[in-house]
């Protein structure tokens, strides 16, 4: 069993519009393709924050391969 990040990415804030859908084997790769810091992306998956710039348009959560 392998966990991979799935990443879905959407039009609207309000997440109605799907985009686009990336798999990430860290949250460092996204953070990289987001050019944030990983506490950043780690902050959103947990829910610690509140969403803010991209991550308004953005649904993370792991998957089983």
């Amino acid at each position: 069993m392998k966990l991979i990040w799935v990443l879905n990415i959407f039009v609207d804030e309000n997440k109605t519009e799907f985009f686009k859908c990336i798999e990430f084997g860290t949250l460092k790769e996204i953070a990289e393709v987001l050019d944030c810091e990983v506490y950043e992306v780690s902050n959103f998956y947990h829910k610690i924050k509140k969403p803010t710039k991209v991550f308004k348009y953005l649904y993370l959560y792991k998957s089983q391969i």
